[in-house]
Parts: structure tokens; C-alpha cells; sequence
């Protein structure tokens, strides 16, 4: 029978996740904190199932007998560990409410044997989605000339030619970059079609609590800066952040410079796979077209997945919120 408990310290946590091969840099202790200050409530809690142990933390709201939990993420360590209607029990007894309501976004790559354990600890599959199913993983364990020379033909043309531009290019650690000229930066890039880039009181959150997690790199061609992207890491994994370039950026092919370079700095800093975040070829064609130029491994990710105890809370969530 499994056992539940919230873990609250962050050095056991983080260490405790990066021990197993299916952790995800958004369940990092310090994800929960700046969520938290952004007015979430935040239970990171582990399981242990005949030694078999897992991890999961919980972005919440919890309004009257109503608990709506989020991940963002991968369940690290036995998925099984988390059974249904144990879990939920734990979540009503801890938290003193009747109705429940898990939604979780797996970001590791699709398992048979994870969603067999999935479906039979009583996870469902969502039927809203809120994010692409697939993503491209990029081998950071290759040089950079692999790197280079497993690109496509058109994707090697244009880095070449965003070298060319003399473009001026800036790597940090988002702790070390000006809140105030971010937010400068980011209200430049407002209005660009499927861009969302956070307002300077979130910034300076995800600057409090990710600033060491979170390399951010700036492009700047005539004094102006004309694309800027990011990633999120934490041990060997690297994960795309934030990502958006006006017109002049991608004349200037500073996209293809952008990213090539956080690759190169991902390998730095030890990473041995850099997740593109998110590929959609049906809706978003061109982005896709981009991304996969980097000629990584295309994938499934094991995707959203749910869990309720009320058929109605779990219609009416997906139904009309999402």
C-alpha cells in the first residue's frame, strides 16, 4: 500500500528527484516557490510503495471542498506509486476537502510500461489538451561540430548568415540580468502572434527563485534588441523557456544563432539533452519547421494525463476552464 508525505525542504527534494531518469526540471523545489509567490499553493510530495518510491509536486487552488491540482512535468521515479484512489484519499485527508481534481503534463518521452502503470493505478488520459503531445530532444552528448553538421542543409545556411549580420550576442544568468530592462525588452515583443512573456512582477519571481536555474540570451542588431531566448535546466536536462524575435530578428537569422548558442552553453554547463519544448506541425507549421532543422530526435511525450474522484468536476474543468 503506498504512503504519502509533503516533503518541505528543498535541498532533499531536488536531490531525491535528480536520482531517478525520468525527472523534469519544472519539479525542481524552486518551481513550487516561484509559483507559490504568485499566488498558488504548492504541496511537493513523495510516495513510497513497498520501497518503490516517486515524486510529484503540485501547483493547487483550494476553494471551499474543491482541490484542483497541476504538474507541470514528469512524476519522478515508480508513476505507479501515485494510485488513484489512495492518492486522492491522501489529498482529502491532508487538506480537509471532499472533491478532487489532478491534471498533469508529462514532459518525458512516451513509455509503454509507464502508461500501463498509468491506466492501471487509475489515470486517465485527458481529453483537453493544453500542450503538444510531441516535442524534439536534442543530443547535447554530440560536439558542437556534430551538432553543427547534423543540421539541416537550409538551417546551416541561415546560422551562417545570422553570423554574418554581426550580430551582438549576450548570454546570463537570468540572476544577473536587469528586471527592469527585461521588462523593457519584453513589452517590445507584445503583440507577436503565440508569444506570452511575463509582466516585470512575474519576472522578478522567476528571477528570485529561478535566476541560477535559467540562462537567457539576447540578440542585438543596430542597438536594438531583435530576439531573445531562453532555457531552463537543472542537472543533465535543458528545456526551452522563453523564445521571441520581432521582424528584423529573423531577417537577421538571429534565431538560428540564438539557439545554436544555448545549445553550445547547455553542453557547458553538462547537460546531455536540451528539450525543444513543444512541436506542433498541424497548427504551428513554421515554428516546427525551425525546430526541426536542429535534426533532433523527434518524439511522444507520455503527454496529460488526469485523475478526479467527481465525473462532474472533471467535465466541468475541462469543459469550460480549460
Amino acid at each position: 500500500m503506498p504512503k504519502y508525505e509533503i516533503i518541505k525542504d528543498k535541498e532533499s527534494w531536488n536531490q531525491a528527484i535528480a536520482k531517478e531518469k525520468n525527472f523534469s526540471a519544472y519539479q525542481i523545489y524552486e518551481w513550487g516557490e516561484y509559483k507559490n509567490n504568485l499566488g498558488w499553493k504548492i504541496a511537493s510530495i513523495k510516495a513510497n510503495k513497498n520501497g518503490k518510491l516517486a515524486y510529484l509536486q503540485i501547483t493547487y487552488k483550494q476553494k471551499f471542498n474543491v482541490f484542483v491540482g497541476w504538474c507541470v512535468g514528469s512524476i519522478a521515479g515508480s508513476v505507479d506509486c501515485f494510485e488513484k484512489e489512495k492518492f486522492i484519499a491522501f489529498i482529502q485527508e491532508t487538506f480537509g476537502i471532499k472533491y478532487v481534481f489532478i491534471k498533469t503534463s508529462f514532459t518525458n518521452s512516451l513509455d509503454f510500461n509507464d502508461s500501463l502503470d498509468l491506466y492501471s493505478s487509475g489515470w486517465k488520459k485527458s481529453c483537453q489538451k493544453m500542450n503538444s503531445d510531441y516535442t524534439i530532444y536534442i543530443n547535447l552528448e554530440k560536439s558542437v561540430e556534430e551538432l553543427m553538421s547534423g543540421c539541416s542543409a537550409n538551417f546551416r545556411k541561415n546560422l551562417k548568415r545570422g553570423y554574418d549580420k554581426n550580430i551582438d550576442i549576450e548570454i546570463s544568468f537570468l540572476d544577473k540580468a536587469s528586471v527592469d530592462q527585461l521588462d523593457v525588452i519584453f513589452r517590445k515583443f507584445e503583440g507577436l502572434k503565440e508569444v506570452t512573456l511575463p509582466r516585470i512582477k512575474e519576472i522578478m519571481q522567476i528571477q528570485n527563485h529561478l535566476g541560477q536555474r535559467i540562462i537567457i540570451a539576447k540578440s542585438t542588431l543596430d542597438e536594438n534588441v531583435v530576439a531573445i531566448r531562453a532555457f531552463l535546466y537543472f542537472e543533465s536536462i535543458a528545456i526551452d523557456f522563453w523564445a521571441a524575435s520581432v521582424d528584423k530578428g529573423r531577417e537577421s537569422y538571429s534565431s538560428h544563432v540564438l539557439l545554436f548558442e544555448l545549445l553550445k552553453k547547455a553542453k557547458e554547463l553538462g547537460c546531455s539533452k536540451y528539450d525543444i519544448s513543444g512541436i506542433d506541425p498541424l497548427l504551428n507549421p513554421n515554428v516546427f519547421s525551425f525546430k526541426n532543422g536542429l535534426r533532433g530526435d523527434i518524439v511522444e511525450k507520455l503527454g496529460e494525463w488526469e485523475i478526479s474522484n467527481s465525473t462532474m468536476l472533471s467535465c466541468l474543468i475541462n469543459r469550460f476552464y480549460l
